[in-house]
């Protein structure tokens, strides 16, 4: 197993004044310390048979039941001089320890905790499938989207300007088609429940596409900047109907908590929310200013009173999937023709072409690399 412990303590430096006066006094003494193991054996401390590995750098290495060896260190106490096993009525399959100050601590293992995986790990069961978690800094919430799968009996059909829905009644033996309907929820990581009266439900054939926790300028804070989740969404109803999407700007407020239910203190409010001339792919923010990349061209909003103003554009490739950004500079990665680099300048409130890769590779992930004063892509 691939490790980084360290098994030696750090020696401490003597200062010179110490020095002359243990010279001069004589009384210098060495009292040779004993060799104590490192390796402490145990088994079924919360269902796991393992080693731990004593020292300033203490670390778990469990044997799972996969035959898998897993190594988790345990920083929460500093370096660990002995441990046992223990099992009592109070503690039940748990452990206890000696810290460097000579404290005894007694502890178990979270139940709910997972260690059979590079990391310790919590299954929270939603019942559906995620899609995109966004963290909320100011209010310290999650917001989830996630989908249910649906049958479909209805076929969406246009007459003239007008859309209209089929119903397609089959006998038994026919199999319909499965939509998936999508959906917004916060999620408080207090409990890992979901916030009730929180959740924003799309429409029908409308799929969640991006979602992220974008800083805009705001006039209510001090920085002048604001953390809003933004939503990009597509409506596909077939080749007959042509595909649009949507811009959803959402703000996390607090409300006075419904009685018996704390985690009701957090709200969603749409701030803004309007249909779009094309799929939304693509959401960042860039300098304070909403990015979106709608259909073959990249748009820069600015929110003012709860509506988002052009502020400039830039025609693209294919498809647009994912964009990130660093001061004025934005890179975006297209599935089909590589990356790009835009530059956004504040002066002329121009969006402009950097940079563009030559080799048509097919990208599904982008990030920034900063080493010191160089800026790299990955």
């Amino acid at each position: 197993v691939p490790h980084n412990i360290n098994f030696r303590e750090k020696k401490v430096k003597q200062s010179k004044k110490d020095k002359k006066a243990e010279t001069a006094t004589g009384e210098e003494q060495v009292i040779p310390k004993a060799r104590v193991a490192r390796f402490r054996y145990f088994e079924d401390i919360s269902g796991y048979s393992g080693v731990f590995i004593c020292g300033p750098s203490p670390h778990w290495l469990f044997m799972t039941s996969r035959g898998a060896l897993r190594l988790h260190p345990m920083t929460v106490d500093g370096p660990i001089e002995s441990f046992a096993p223990f099992h009592n009525v109070n503690c039940p399959k748990g452990f206890l320890y000696f810290n460097k100050q000579g404290d005894l601590r007694i502890s178990v293992l979270p139940t709910y905790l997972s260690y059979d995986a590079p990391w310790p790990v919590r299954k929270i069961p939603l019942r559906c499938t995620a899609h995109y978690v966004s963290y909320h800094v100011e209010t310290k919430v999650y917001a989830v989207t996630t989908s249910v799968t649906e049958i479909c009996n209805r076929i969406p059909k246009m007459t003239g300007e007008d859309k209209e829905f089929e119903s397609v009644d089959r006998d038994d033996r026919y199999i319909y088609p499965m939509l998936e309907k999508f959906s917004i929820q916060l999620i408080s990581p207090v409990s890992w429940e979901a916030i009730p009266n929180t959740r924003i439900d799309m429409e029908d054939w409308e799929h969640v596409t991006c979602m992220k926790t974008v800083s805009l300028r705001s006039e209510e804070t001090v920085s002048g900047l604001k953390g809003y989740i933004a939503v990009g969404t597509c409506l596909t109803q077939g080749e007959e109907v042509t595909c649009r999407g949507r811009i959803l700007i959402l703000d996390v407020i607090e409300v006075v908590p419904e009685p018996g239910q704390p985690l009701t203190k957090n709200k969603f409010k749409v701030l803004y929310e309007k249909e779009q001339k094309g799929p939304v792919t693509a959401l960042c923010n860039c300098n304070g200013y909403l990015v979106s990349a709608i259909g073959q061209k990249i748009f820069l909003w600015s929110l003012k009173d709860n509506d988002l103003t052009g502020m400039a554009f830039i025609d693209t490739q294919l498809y647009i999937h994912q964009m990130i950004s660093v001061k004025n500079f934005i890179m975006a990665a297209d599935i089909m023709k590589s990356v790009s680099i835009l530059r956004y300048q504040e002066e002329s409130k121009t969006l402009s072409l950097v940079s563009r890769d030559p080799k048509l590779l097919e990208v599904y992930s982008i990030e920034f690399m900063v080493d010191s004063s160089q800026l790299g892509f990955l």
